[in-house]
Parts: C-alpha cells; structure tokens; sequence
C-alpha cells in the first residue's frame, strides 16, 4: 500500500515536470497535436471546463425535476409537489444557472478582447499622447473710425 502510494506521487511529480516541459510553454504549441493542444488550452485557462460542466448540470438537473414532478403527480399526497416540481423548479434552475453563467459569460468577453488586443502585458505603460501646441494669442478687434456712431462710446 505504502509503495503504491509513493510510486504515484513520484509519478505524479514526474507528469506535473513533463506538462510544464512539454505542454504549457506557449513556444511549443506550433507542433502539438489535436489531444496536447486542448490540453494546452485547458491548463493556461483558455478553454473554460466549468462553462461545460454548468450547461450540462442544468439539462440534466431540469430534466430529472419534469420527469419526477411527472410521476409525483400519480403518487398518494404529492400532487402538489409534482406540480412545483414540473412547474416552479425548472424556472428556480434557469435564474440560478443563469447567474452562474453571467460570471462565466464576462470572463469569456475578457478572453476575447485580450485576443483583439493583441495579448499586450498590461504591466508595459504606453506613453501619454503629447499635449497639443499652443494656440496663439486672438488679436484684438480692429476698431473702426469712420466718424459715424460707435455704440461703443469711444
């Protein structure tokens, strides 16, 4: 037992070298196969398991509530709860799930502009526009003497 436990351990060191050697360094991507790229993308966060995995939990989860508020419908003195079941859960489902995703959604939107941006640190400081020349000074109005009225009393 206790052999098996460290010779897994030390396998497991050994795979966790390899992915860092072999499968996350962005220089080693261009000769990858299919399986070591989605791997790729799965360990640097590129591709999102948890999106995946909510969609699917909330299929099953209302399913399974129409389906047993179903046949809670011809059980004894759970007519009501059928009726909740088949009715109110599956909405209760869709607003949790789609809070859940609303974070998912966002951090997609992220992933997508970052790409557009070009993947640019965020650490490099771009230097500021430079400030615009001055405007010259407006000249003063002509003053105007043809010996008629100047409303102006000068």
């Amino acid at each position: 037992m206790q052999v098996a436990l460290i010779l897994g351990a030390i396998l497991g060191i050994a795979a966790v070298v390899c992915a860092y050697i072999f499968v996350i360094p962005e220089k080693r991507v261009r000769g990858m196969n299919k399986f070591l790229y989605a791997l790729h993308k799965i360990f640097t966060f590129k591709f999102l398991l948890i999106e995946k995995i909510n969609r699917f939990l909330y299929v099953f989860l209302t399913i399974l509530s129409i389906t047993l508020g179903f046949f809670m419908l011809f059980v004894e003195n759970m007519f009501g709860f059928g009726i909740v079941a088949m009715l109110v859960l599956p909405i209760a489902l869709r607003i949790l799930f789609e809070a859940s995703m609303l974070k998912i959604i966002m951090t997609n939107n992220i992933i997508e502009l970052n790409k557009k941006a070009g993947d640019k640190p965020a650490s490099r400081a771009q230097r500021p526009a430079p400030r615009p020349a001055p405007r010259p000074a407006p000249r003063p109005a002509p003053r105007y003497d043809d010996g008629g009225y100047n409303p102006y009393g000068e």
